[in-house]
């Protein structure tokens, strides 16, 4: 068994406005939110905020690194909710609880139910997923 339900995994992240811009253009999202500050400034959010897709794949990624040291890993399903904005500046948190571990005869492998979420400096959760992965010896 590759995972335990109750398994706890964690990663801190700074944000920074040029990431935050460069990750924008990046996915073509030219939202100016994201890169034009005197916009973002007169908009709800006083400022520049990252892209939803940003922390998500962030998060994301946290659940395939974290597995893929010990096993081969392939994600099946994700479900994300975004509560608030991530800003420059902010040392965010990215974690991932294991929920549930089912044997899946059929795909060979574990499937693992995860719960995840984003919270900001204050622990104020901005994004928050649940998630299924398959783990096995080999994929």
């Amino acid at each position: 068994m590759y995972a335990r339900i109750g398994e706890i995994f964690e990663h801190t992240e700074i944000m920074d406005e040029e990431t935050i811009s460069e990750f924008a253009h990046l996915i073509g999202d030219l939202n100016p939110l994201h890169h034009d500050r005197p916009a973002a400034e007169a908009s709800r959010f006083g400022g520049i905020i990252a892209s939803g897709p940003h922390c998500a794949s962030i998060l994301l990624a946290q659940a395939a690194n974290y597995f893929s040291e010990r096993t081969s890993m392939v994600g099946l399903e994700f479900s994300l909710k975004f509560k608030g904005p991530a800003r420059p500046g902010d040392v965010l948190l990215f974690r991932w609880e294991v929920m549930d571990v089912v044997w899946n005869e059929k795909l060979g492998g574990d499937i693992v139910s995860l719960a995840g979420y984003v919270s900001d400096s204050t622990g104020t959760e901005i994004l928050t997923s649940q998630g299924k992965i398959l783990v096995s010896e080999s994929l």
